[in-house]
């Protein structure tokens, strides 16, 4: 039972993000912009961890903890963008 809950807590940030961020490209203007600072995280790290391990290949050990948190750091902002989007919703 704990390895169900072990596999459960490292798989439900990255599919939750992956779901929040196709959510977030059918948005239009500024807040789609906004949605696409996740991938742009992304693109960046992939691009760092490439040369990183390019140079050592033992650079990057950890390699399913950083996806995990940047996942996790990356659904927060979309959540924050998908919250502050229905608030200013109301607004106007």
């Amino acid at each position: 039972m704990e390895d169900l809950a072990v596999l459960v807590l490292l798989l439900v940030p990255p599919l939750g993000y992956v779901l929040a961020q196709r959510a977030a490209l059918r948005w239009q203007g500024g807040w789609r912009t906004a949605g696409l600072v996740p991938l742009a995280g992304w693109a960046l790290w992939a691009t760092v961890v490439a040369i990183e391990v390019a140079h050592d290949p033992t650079a990057h050990n950890l390699l399913p903890f950083e996806i995990l948190f940047g996942a996790a750091l990356a659904l927060t902002w979309i959540g924050a963008l998908a919250v502050s989007r229905r608030l200013f919703a109301r607004i106007a």
